[in-house]
């Protein structure tokens, strides 16, 4: 069975940006496992953004609106150190 799904990502330039959730994501529990390319996503917004705190991406789906995935990194743990 193949799953369609949007990947949502907060940046700091759309113009209705998704905002983080606040607090610690690791006792939600969803559908699938953050993707490689949504761990990449949210580290490069980091890289992009310096003003940014957090990376954050979500997986949607297109159908009912649902969070499938999410995934949030702190900048500080991406962008190199000097």
């Amino acid at each position: 069975m193949l799953l369609a799904m949007a990947v949502t990502v907060a940046c700091s330039n759309d113009a209705e940006p998704v905002s983080p959730p606040v607090g610690d994501l690791s006792d939600v529990t969803h559908e699938l496992q953050p993707t490689d390319q949504m761990r990449e996503v949210a580290r490069q917004q980091c890289l992009d953004d310096p003003d940014m705190d957090q990376g954050y991406v979500k997986a949607v789906s297109p159908d009912d609106g649902r969070i499938l995935s999410e995934f949030e990194i702190d900048c500080e743990e991406v962008r190199p150190q000097g």
